[in-house]
């Protein structure tokens, strides 16, 4: 039985960031080869994954930093 269905994109829980204003994001490498920082939305996580909204600031095929700490 289906109850629900939620769509997004799934990174892994290493890549997740706060930054200095609270917000939550990723950070997607550039077309400069820099990293940028992008807030998402988590819709759900696990102990290793987390799924996040999909549109402005990240699609799929981006790039992201999987070590957010590094």
């Amino acid at each position: 039985v289906i109850t629900s269905e939620t769509s997004g994109l799934i990174v892994p829980q290493t890549a997740i960031s706060t930054n200095e204003e609270g917000k939550t994001g990723v950070f997607v490498l550039g077309i400069d080869d820099e990293y940028t920082f992008k807030e998402v939305e988590i819709i759900s996580s696990d102990e290793e994954n987390v799924l996040v909204s999909e549109g402005q600031s990240l699609k799929l095929y981006d790039e992201i930093k999987r070590n957010a700490d590094d």
